[in-house]
């Protein structure tokens, strides 16, 4: 399974989510087994999408929380 695919969402991937709609549009392809080379495909690239979007929010929390302890510490020195 796949998160929804709108391609606005998934620019990196937005044509293999174009090949996709178009091969599941097309007769039995769906049923057959047709398009699963293109859905193979395009969940390797949603996989790294989400590596790369997990990998910047993780950065950005470890940000968030060193500036916290930052002030923790200035708030305890002041006691």
């Amino acid at each position: 399974m796949h998160p929804n695919l709108s391609a606005e969402e998934h620019q990196g991937c937005k044509e293999l989510i174009q090949m996709l709609e178009v091969c599941h549009n097309t007769g039995m392809n769906r049923f057959t087994g047709a398009c699963n080379e293109i859905h193979n495909k395009l969940n390797v690239c949603l996989f790294k999408q989400y590596r790369k979007t997990r990998r910047a929010n993780h950065a950005e929390a470890r940000a968030r929380t060193e500036a916290w302890k930052k002030e923790m510490e200035a708030f305890n020195k002041d006691d």
